[in-house]
């Protein structure tokens, strides 16, 4: 028989097979290489190769599952009970709170009625979270935050022996005293400011320590010796009060105030519609 034209019979192993049509006779079944290009894919014939699952060489999925799920539960075990201990505590302490501020209230209301009774002393407490100290033209605002926090890892707190042997304690429930003038609430003045004066952070042990301004910034900063108690919290209330009396209301400089809208006089009748607050214009330092 004769061979076709195109096709030359050699016995030569070293031989290239001819690609001149196009199939290559060593290419998978189902694909057809052109030359100098990859081969292509035949729907109807080609084997899709089945994905195999990106595992670590020598790692059992179902045993790295078992030790995620080991490791979520000592976390939570750990840092979520920490947080749900001091919930409840940093309660248990805004309760003392609130009895300290009616026991001042009273005591202080009681003396100041035999000077001059025109100056009232009062509390009042605004529910679970929330107790309010008013005197002279002052109230002050007692908040409990409902979060518990932790601080910066380049915080201060970090660097004591107490936190350094179990950072647990750097967890801390916190709660607020804000300065309001009396009438920004008696008047609705919902523009006036209020000035955080000191905020009291409390940990699992019942260990605390307060920031804030003047005799705030360093009277009680030694969080691994000082523990609340109730004789501790009527001092800090104390020492509220007395700084509340020494910040006084200044006279905002005459350029904070030259303005105001139509919308805030319509809206807001009298100074209501003039924004108040102790230092109105001026920078609020640490000794203010």
């Amino acid at each position: 028989m004769k061979s076709p034209d195109n096709l030359k019979i050699t016995n030569d192993p070293k031989a290239k097979p001819d690609l001149k049509n196009g199939t290559d006779p060593k290419a998978e079944p189902g694909t057809k290489k052109a030359n100098g290009q990859k081969p292509e894919l035949n729907p109807k014939t080609a084997v899709v190769p089945k994905s195999e699952p990106d595992v670590k060489a020598g790692v059992d999925p179902k045993e790295e599952i078992d030790q995620k799920t080991d490791e979520i539960v000592k976390a939570l075990e750990i840092k979520a009970g920490t947080k749900q201990f001091i919930f409840p505590k940093t309660i248990e302490i805004f309760n003392v709170f609130k009895q300290q501020i009616a026991l001042v209230a009273s005591e202080v209301g009681a003396e100041m009625k035999k000077i001059d009774g025109n100056i009232g002393v009062s509390s009042h407490d605004n529910g679970a979270f929330e107790a309010e100290l008013k005197f002279s033209g002052d109230t002050l605002m007692f908040m409990m935050h409902t979060n518990v926090f932790n601080f910066p890892p380049d915080s201060e707190v970090f660097k004591t022996k107490y936190v350094k042997e179990d950072p647990m304690r750097a967890y801390c429930g916190m709660i607020l005293i804000y300065d309001f003038l009396s009438d920004s609430i008696k008047y609705g003045r919902m523009n006036d400011i209020g000035y955080l004066i000191a905020r009291i952070f409390i940990n699992k042990d019942g260990h605390f320590f307060v920031q804030g301004k003047r005799q705030f910034s360093f009277l009680y900063n030694d969080f691994s010796e000082f523990e609340i108690n109730p004789e501790i919290v009527r001092l800090i209330v104390q020492t509220a009060i007395l700084h509340t009396i020494d910040f006084d209301l200044f006279v905002p400089p005459f350029d904070e105030v030259k303005e105001v809208s139509l919308m805030q006089k319509i809206m807001e009748a009298g100074s209501a519609a003039l924004k108040t607050g102790k230092r109105l214009g001026f920078n609020y330092q640490e000794n203010d």
